[in-house]
């Protein structure tokens, strides 16, 4: 059941350019819910947002990339499992959205960290991490201002910062009467 409501999730969001934050997070929630069935109790995650968060858009797929890579590259290869731990919050003051998504995993080694960094700033196509860059190249066609930033240390864990147009629901947002399955 959950992998049919997340492929309807992609094909009926995933052409628009900018969906609503909390079908993002419920997507997210899916795809946890998967990946606690495969991983057991080896994998933890939590999902922060502030109280009072606000109806913001965002385009889709920005939160699993990177949710998947802590899984797959950082938490599955340890035997004990791990944590992943993601924020959400708006930067009203800057026009920002600020999210995060940080593991307690296997991290990345140094040479890899920085040849990820150099092609991130460098765009073009990309056969290895893909998802990744794909992130990073929506992320500078959205505002000059978005960016992402890795940090990781060996041992230690990976921590992913994105910076984004900070983008509210419109009124009309609110009213769309288009269906949804949420079933």
């Amino acid at each position: 059941v959950e992998l049919s409501k997340m492929m309807r999730h992609i094909l009926y969001d995933g052409g628009k350019k900018l969906i609503p934050l909390t079908c993002e997070v419920e997507f997210l929630n899916l795809y946890v819910q998967l990946m606690r069935l495969r991983y057991t109790n080896k994998v933890h995650i939590s999902v922060n947002l502030p109280k009072q968060l606000p109806e913001l858009k965002l385009p889709p797929l920005m939160l699993i990339i990177f949710v998947e890579n802590a899984f797959k590259h950082g938490i599955s290869p340890k035997e004990e499992g791990g944590v992943v731990r993601s924020r959400i919050n708006p930067l009203r003051e800057k026009g920002l959205l600020y999210i995060s998504v940080c593991d307690n995993g296997v991290g990345i080694r140094p040479e890899q960290l920085a040849q990820l960094k150099a092609a991130l700033a460098r765009p073009g196509e990309r056969w290895e991490h893909i998802g990744v860059y794909n992130v990073a190249a929506r992320l500078r066609l959205l505002d000059k201002r978005g960016r992402l930033v890795i940090r990781s240390h060996p041992g230690r864990g990976t921590a992913i910062r994105m910076y984004l147009p900070l983008v509210e629901l419109l009124e009309e947002d609110l009213d769309d009467d288009t269906p949804v399955d949420r079933g």
